[in-house]
């Protein structure tokens, strides 16, 4: 089985590597989260669980200077695109551009999605 550290060195390297400051932002909040929380570092994205999911985070397929972020929120009535292309438990996704963009209002939604999981 591969490291799972190479998974994380794997999707922030080359053209990508600039993201990486951006998927540190958004891990180091949702460690805050509780002391339940466990990333969980896969081929393609980065998962992040409590009970069950609630995050995963990837570089963009589309735009490679924007990282990917789908939350697990429901029907929450919240002012973020839905999400029919993830895996089933994600609702919402948003892309992030900077490290800034893991604001107020994103740490919120994170809180959010920690609550429901």
């Amino acid at each position: 089985m591969r490291n799972p550290e190479a998974f994380i060195e794997n999707q922030y390297s080359g053209s990508r590597a600039g993201l990486r400051p951006i998927y540190e932002a958004v891990i180091a909040v949702c460690r805050k989260l509780g002391d339940d929380v466990v990333i969980v570092p896969k081929k393609e994205y980065v998962m992040v669980r409590r009970t069950k999911q609630f995050v995963i985070v990837f570089p963009c397929q589309t735009n490679p200077n924007q990282l990917e972020l789908g939350l697990c929120l429901g029907n929450q009535p919240i002012a973020l695109e839905r999400s029919e292309s993830f895996n089933s438990p994600i609702t919402h996704r948003l892309h992030l551009s900077k490290p800034s963009d893991v604001d107020l209002t994103l740490q919120k939604y994170l809180q959010l999605a920690y609550s429901l999981a």
